[in-house]
């Protein structure tokens, strides 16, 4: 079997694996691999819509989305050479836009101190942008950003629309990632969720009002986002279905000669066999880290744990202790629904829940969201769509046998 990887590979080194990062100035410096996502965002950025807001579980690339959408909005076509979007030539005018960016992740979980992180962030962003503006005194403050910021970059490459207020431009892209970090960190703290909740309302509602001077605004959390009523949601869409995560098409085309590298060592560690395949190992990643789905067709792989596998050349339960142990409070919830144990498949749900001040009691739409289960079919009823949800894969159904078990064996 060596023989014959080498033989195909040439002794080839594979590129750089980063499963970490999420910056793709990253991954261009280190000629690591990233895959091409840019179809999908040419399609957001050309298409009628100006509004939109996604839905998918942690470490699932959302921030290298938006990382990658930042670039492209600013017009730098040299970090794009050979991608969908670069291939499309004068299609897409790289034109660049200002950029406004904000993250929720590492907010404190104190609603006075969420709320004086946001103001500061605020000011940070005047700050970086010159616009001199006096310190925000609330959350409303992202309205004056965005309107100086509209003032003083005139529109580029689009025709100037109506507007009600002078010399205002819709030419500003607002990108904002993990708006519900802040509350799915409070889960099992729901007061605190709903002080949160409404200043995260008066700061989205303010985004709302400043829809035309926004060419281009885009959203992501691991939730139903409902603070906005002009906003597409795209969780479920099926355009969008693999715009995070990793087809199976994607995974050979991209990564073949890292599993190629990795036989080895796979069958060593599994079978301690000669025979172990390429195929083999293909069905054993789709079996653990396949099977993602949000329309009941499209399925992907946990990118993350994907990439770690192949980095490290095992089979381990990567993302699901990321969860664990890196946001404790997620993998704690699981442990009172009792529908879990043993009924992981055909789940039926015909509505997902947003966040709100009851969230910990959403059991089902906590474990869709969070990833831990996933959409296996949809009925059209009618009157009604039925969502039929069972265990995502292999690493979280064996992490959360093996992991209750310890917590009935050994508990705190």
């Amino acid at each position: 079997m060596t023989e014959d990887i080498t033989a195909e590979t040439g002794n080839r080194k594979p590129r750089e694996l980063m499963p970490d990062s999420s910056t793709l100035l990253d991954y261009v410096a280190k000629d690591a691999v990233v895959v091409d996502k840019t179809d999908m965002i040419f399609d957001l950025l050309t298409g009628p819509g100006r509004s939109y807001c996604l839905s998918r579980p942690r470490k699932f690339g959302k921030t290298l989305l938006l990382d990658t959408i930042h670039h492209i909005v600013q017009g730098r076509r040299h970090l794009f050479k050979g991608t969908h979007i670069e291939r499309k030539g004068s299609e897409y005018s790289w034109d660049p836009y200002p950029v406004i960016r904000i993250s929720f992740s590492g907010f404190p979980l104190e609603p006075d101190a969420f709320k004086q992180r946001l103001l500061h962030t605020l000011d940070q962003i005047s700050e970086q942008k010159e616009l001199f503006l006096k310190p925000a005194q609330d959350v409303t403050g992202i309205m004056d950003i965005v309107t100086q910021v509209s003032k003083r970059y005139p529109s580029s490459g689009m025709e100037r629309q109506s507007s009600a207020v002078e010399d205002v431009h819709p030419n500003t892209v607002l990108l904002i990632d993990d708006f519900d970090l802040p509350l799915l960190l409070n889960v099992k703290n729901p007061k605190i969720i709903i002080k949160i909740r409404m200043i995260l309302q008066e700061f989205f509602k303010t985004i709302e009002i400043c829809e035309n001077m926004l060419r281009f605004t885009f959203i992501t959390g691991v939730s139903k986002f409902s603070f906005m009523h002009n906003i597409d949601d795209i969780t479920f869409d099926k355009h969008y279905s693999s715009i995070c995560g990793f087809t199976e098409d994607e995974i050979r085309e991209n990564f073949h000669y890292h599993i190629l590298c990795s036989l080895p060592s796979m069958a060593k560690q599994f079978y301690d066999e000669p025979d172990y395949t390429y195929e083999m190992l293909m069905d054993k990643l789709e079996s653990w880290y396949g099977g993602y789905s949000w329309d009941g067709n499209t399925k992907v792989f946990n990118p993350y744990s994907v990439t770690c596998c192949l980095n490290e050349n095992e089979f381990a339960f990567f993302w699901y202790n990321y969860y664990k142990y890196q946001l404790p409070t997620y993998w704690d919830t699981l442990l009172p629904f009792p529908f879990i144990r043993g009924k992981f498949n055909n789940i039926c749900i015909d509505e997902f829940e947003p966040v709100n001040e009851y969230y910990y009691f959403l059991g089902i739409s906590f474990l869709f969201y969070t990833g831990y289960l996933t959409i296996d079919r949809i009925i059209v009823d009618p009157k009604i769509i039925i969502y039929i949800l069972k265990c995502t894969n292999c690493e979280i159904k064996e992490g959360y046998d093996l992991n209750y078990m310890k917590k009935l064996l050994l508990p705190d």
